[in-house]
């Protein structure tokens, strides 16, 4: 069993991403998973903190940086504060910004066209060797999630894709080559088996 934090924290632990994408940042509880396990990586959030989101309080980016802190992280993330359809294509347009990430988490938008519009711009800026993470691929509230991470999954077939479908599900994709990958698993199966 694993969910977005959880990989999420695995692969920043363990390849130290330079640049960090999050579409749908909310409480940040996503982001202190990265940012405590790989201090150097410069993260961008992008959310629209919606009130009364999904129910609960949405604070906003100020409740964000002050729960970063609680959590002993000393850097801190750019969060862009707006619709992801509209905000995050305007960043990529800026060529000061990163363009490719290592590391990417989309979980915002959770229509289908909303989504389908997230990942493909998140598709165009993984970097090789990269993870993207798409949330709630099982949710019973969003099915046309699963059918739109489907239709990436035949879009990509180069692509090491891997699911969770207990709960809510994540999908994880890997884009190639999977040379830091491959050597990071059979040097964690080397040291298992010594043990």
């Amino acid at each position: 069993w694993f969910d977005n934090v959880v990989v999420l924290n695995w692969f920043a632990h363990n390849f130290f991403p330079s640049y960090y994408l999050e579409i749908g940042v909310r409480r940040g509880r996503s982001l202190v998973q990265v940012m405590s396990a790989s201090p150097l990586t410069r993260c961008y959030g992008f959310d629209m903190w919606l009130q009364g989101y999904s129910g609960e309080a949405n604070p906003g980016p100020d409740f964000v940086l002050a729960e970063l802190r609680k959590a002993g992280v000393l850097s801190e993330p750019v969060l862009i504060v707006g619709d992801s359809h509209v905000t995050v294509p305007q960043f990529f347009d800026n060529p000061v910004n990163p363009q490719q990430f290592e590391l990417i988490l989309v979980d915002g938008d959770h229509s289908y066209q909303g989504a389908k519009a997230d990942l493909a711009v998140a598709f165009n800026h993984l970097a090789p060797g990269g993870l993207l993470v798409f949330d709630d691929i099982r949710h019973t509230s969003h099915p046309e999630l699963a059918q739109l991470w489907q239709e990436i999954r035949n879009g990509f077939p180069e692509y090491l894709f891997i699911e969770d479908t207990s709960g809510n599900g994540t999908g994880c994709c890997f884009k190639p080559p999977f040379d830091r990958l491959l050597q990071k698993l059979s040097g964690s199966l080397t040291n298992s088996s010594s043990i």
